[in-house]
């Protein structure tokens, strides 16, 4: 058992994600359900391993396009920090963090990195991984 403090200026990336398609009166199941129609043809086994690659790639790069923008973080935090040198400082920090979390997921073969086990710290830009186990 893992004891964690809670403390209000951690969020997750997923509720960051969250946050942004309720100001976009966007459902946040959609990517996942445009990509499973995408690849019901994979699914029935009516495709080769190629085409399923291509089909999955396609279906990639129309979420990123339509819905999950590469701002969405960036526009929470400049929504969130307030003003431009704590943000500047908050960057600082959170691609330290962040370059620091990847490689250590690599070294140690850690998979499965999903947005609600990733923790940052909105006021000093520190990541905490929820579950950090190898």
């Amino acid at each position: 058992v893992r004891m964690v403090e809670d403390d209000l200026m951690y969020s997750t990336f997923l509720e960051v994600y969250e946050i942004n398609c309720a100001r976009n009166n966007r459902e946040a199941d959609l990517p996942i359900t445009h990509f499973k129609e995408q690849l019901n043809q994979a699914v029935s086994g009516q495709l080769q391993a190629e085409a399923i690659v291509d089909i999955r790639l396609q279906a990639y790069n129309e979420i990123t396009k339509t819905y999950v923008t590469e701002n969405v973080f960036s526009q929470y935090m400049y929504k969130t920090l307030p003003n431009g040198n704590h943000l500047w400082a908050f960057k600082k920090q959170f691609a330290i963090q962040l370059a620091l979390s990847s490689f250590m997921s690599y070294i140690l073969q850690i998979g499965g990195r999903s947005p609600n086990k990733i923790l940052f710290a909105k006021n000093t830009g520190k990541i905490f991984q929820n579950d950090f186990h190898p």
